[in-house]
């Protein structure tokens, strides 16, 4: 028999996570008994369960876990305890553990524990290690997004639905208050008028729902589903999906529905390098604090180039195929246990890299590097060098990353990336020019090695572009640079030069005061 307790206090994401591991284990032949909190929402859901379910009042962290003992000693003598509650922790495994009972505990916070087994779905760079010295050592950890607990229509799920218009599905989970997005939508109807069509699904614990429900009568484009029995037919309707990042987020994974997402709770934050890994590109914690009209123009960017964002779930790193739930049951009752490469497991790169010296190499930026793009540019040791050294919004990165001419690469030292280096044709009075720029990754970068990415620069945009002249502005305080491109045959213009009229053409933010205007010649041999 398992016993469950579940936090039906916080959302309704712990309910829907457990009764899927629940029916899983009840289809193997096991008991469940769920214990909840009190709360008329999660009550309705309970209410459809095939297993007894007691609540909760509140209690302390001691006088809960006593009461689960002892409502599961009068129904089995051996029993496994399941728990998914953010507020209960130690103290009260504590009490369970006292009692000789195998426990089991979901999280994805990170805390210290006192369990058998821990199942965290999520990913993080460091989730192998991030349990180390939390939990018991002999502990099985069952950890990342190969482990989520989903209902299992998501396994294995069909390409998406072709419809004749693109559609924007907007949710805010089991809750969330709608006024935070009711004058999005209705800007956004009016705006896109009928070429895109927009579906709000309200939770069944959603607040202020007249705010959109209002807008129905007005806007013949926008349907509201009110409390769905599942999300599936709308993620696979969806071009892009709006909305807080919380359980979603794996099924919109399992669907390679492209999301744009933000937080409205503290467990909704996560750090973006480690949802780049699952395919999630475009998560603005702070996304409703920005103005309305920011938002639409993002909104119609992502929409524009929906081959390329969708292309970003597919091929992400880890994979969500919705059987999460059979291999965390399988671990549990022993018909499959962990072993070292998936405790471990790697992802293998699929980059190609070309070839500039035995340790440095390069390739094309793809749309996976954008927002590694945007980090390394905003560091504040580049940054400081731009013509605009204030950092970039992401919102205005994005826009700019789908419709940029740039020519983009990534050179890499030891297979490791180091810098980001690009450059750009541009024409005035039928004279041909390349502007170009590089920001690094890292910030240990000789002065031989950024010698030889130069000068790979140099002769790869003559062989592209031969009759072009180079124009650039260095930042009087970046020595490091100004060193560089004189070495590499680049020299100051006269301000009666064209090349000086096309720098300030081409980066009307720089001024002689604080930047050298320099050129390079066409046909100049690179030394």
């Amino acid at each position: 028999m398992f016993a469950f307790r579940i936090n039906s206090k916080q959302g309704i994401g712990h309910f829907m996570r457990c009764k899927w591991l629940a029916l899983a284990l009840q289809q193997r032949g096991h008991e469940i008994f769920f214990f909840l909190d009190k709360n008329p929402t999660i009550e309705v859901l309970a209410n459809q369960l095939s297993w007894p379910v007691v609540y909760f009042p509140a209690l302390s962290q001691q006088q809960d876990a006593q009461q689960v003992l002892s409502a599961m000693a009068l129904k089995a003598e051996r029993f496994r305890i399941i728990v998914d509650n953010y507020e209960l922790g130690v103290e009260w495994e504590r009490v369970i553990k006292a009692a000789n009972v195998e426990l089991i505990v979901i999280d994805d916070m990170a805390r210290e524990h006192l369990c058998d087994y821990l199942i965290d779905q999520k990913y993080t760079a460091d989730m192998h290690t991030r349990y180390q010295h939390k939990v018991p050592a002999d502990c099985q950890l069952i950890l990342g997004p190969k482990y989520a607990l989903l209902d299992p229509q998501y396994q294995n799920v069909e390409s998406h639905q072709a419809l004749p218009k693109k559609n924007i599905m907007f949710s805010l989970g089991g809750g969330g208050d709608w006024q935070l997005l009711s004058g999005l939508i209705e800007q956004l109807a009016t705006f896109l008028d009928n070429a895109v069509t927009i579906t709000v699904v309200l939770g069944p614990q959603a607040t202020n729902k007249n705010s959109v429900l209002s807008l129905v009568d007005r806007f013949t484009q926008i349907k509201v589903v009110d409390s769905p029995n599942s999300l599936l037919p709308l993620y696979k309707k969806a071009h892009l999906f709006v909305g807080a990042l919380g359980t979603s987020l794996y099924e919109l994974m399992a669907t390679h529905t492209p999301a744009l997402t933000f937080a409205i709770a503290n467990n909704q934050q996560n750090m973006s390098e480690d949802l780049e890994q699952l395919g999630h590109f475009f998560h603005i914690e702070h996304l409703l604090s920005l103005s309305v009209e920011r938002q639409i123009k993002l909104i119609e960017t992502l929409l524009s180039n929906h081959k390329r964002i969708t292309k970003l779930t597919s091929c992400a790193p880890y994979k969500v195929d919705g059987l999460g739930v059979e291999r965390v049951v399988d671990i549990l009752l022993g018909t499959h246990s962990l072993n070292e490469s998936e405790r471990h497991a790697e992802v293998v790169s699929s980059n190609q890299q070309i070839i500039i010296t035995h340790d440095l190499s390069y390739r094309p930026v793809q749309d996976s590097d954008m927002m590694a793009y945007l980090r390394a540019r905003n560091k504040p040791s580049n940054a400081s060098k731009m013509t605009i050294s204030n950092a970039i919004k992401i919102d205005e990165h994005i826009c700019w990353w789908f419709n940029n001419r740039r020519q983009s690469f990534v050179i890499y030292k030891a297979a490791q990336p180091i810098v980001f280096i690009w450059h750009q044709e541009l024409e005035l009075q039928q004279q041909q020019f390349i502007i170009g720029g590089w920001f690094t990754i890292d910030d240990d970068v000789s002065f031989p090695e950024a010698l030889m990415i130069l000068k790979w620069q140099l002769k790869f945009t003559q062989k592209v572009a031969p009759e072009a002249r180079w124009i650039a502005v260095i930042h009087k305080e970046n020595k490091f640079v100004r060193l560089l491109n004189q070495y590499m045959g680049f020299e100051d213009v006269s301000a009666q030069s064209l090349s000086h009229k096309a720098i300030e053409f081409a980066f009307p933010h720089a001024t002689p005061q604080y930047f050298y205007y320099i050129d390079r010649a066409p046909h100049k041999q690179v030394k």
